[in-house]
């Protein structure tokens, strides 16, 4: 290897280290009382991502982690008119109409529908999320429940689970280096999609879109990593 192919290697190396701390850092600094309101989240709610933990082999702080970015940006007027918008639009004509997400986890309608839609492709998940597919033949009534349940904290932790049981299925042949990478991917696939293909979910890991309504944007699985930082030795 020459010295100029060295000092690339060296540079990209520096790069790829130093990047994510400092984005995660400088977000920490921009949403300070909704980064420490979040962690705050977790520390009352442990025992609920404990449950998840024990179900799923996953670290409670890891599961934490991966909506902890949009409990961050969570706002309860905006989620108001966004929950009164669905029960309208998307009531009546479904995601393709209205697909606001809502609620402390940022959770979207086609994404709970995505969720449904995998405990019936995966035998191993029908006997323990049974109660969650809505099966009536009422499309409407269907959406209706299904908004009702969006808005139910106890929904957002089953459909977090579900989620995490999902990735662990899909996944299940998948190699990490690092529990920090395996974070990283899990994360990004909540905020972008886990129905995408997996090289988009990679490629993902690497774009800065978050969050929508900031002008100042940060990556998903960077600011999802920060906040495992900051959890990751709390008593569980």
């Amino acid at each position: 290897m020459n010295i100029n192919c060295s000092k690339g290697l060296i540079s990209a190396v520096l790069v790829f280290l130093l990047n994510g701390p400092i984005q995660a850092s400088s977000f920490k600094e921009k949403f300070f009382d909704d980064f420490h309101k979040t962690i705050l989240f977790y520390k009352i709610n442990q025992p609920h991502f404990q449950r998840i933990a024990d179900d799923t082999g996953l670290k409670p702080s890891f599961i934490f982690s991966i909506v902890a970015p949009e409990i961050t940006q969570f706002n309860m007027l905006v989620n108001t008119i966004q929950v009164s918008t669905l029960k309208v639009l998307y009531v009546e004509k479904g995601a393709d109409y209205s697909n606001f997400s809502i609620g402390l986890f940022q959770m979207k309608p086609s994404f709970v529908e995505a969720l449904e839609d995998e405990v019936k492709n995966f035998p191993t998940l029908k006997e323990k999320f049974a109660n969650v597919p809505i099966s009536s033949n009422d499309f409407r009534n269907n959406r209706v429940e299904r908004i009702k349940r969006m808005t139910s904290m106890e929904w957002q932790f089953k459909y977090l689970q579900l989620f995490c049981e999902i990735m662990k299925i899909r996944y299940v042949g998948k190699a990490y280096r690092t529990v920090n990478e395996q974070l990283r991917f899990v994360s990004t696939a909540y905020n972008t999609g886990f129905q995408k293909p997996e090289n988009e979910i990679v490629r993902m890991q690497k774009v800065k879109c978050f969050p929508l309504m900031s002008t100042t944007k940060y990556n998903y699985s960077e600011v999802a990593l920060a906040f495992f930082m900051e959890t990751r030795f709390e008593k569980h």
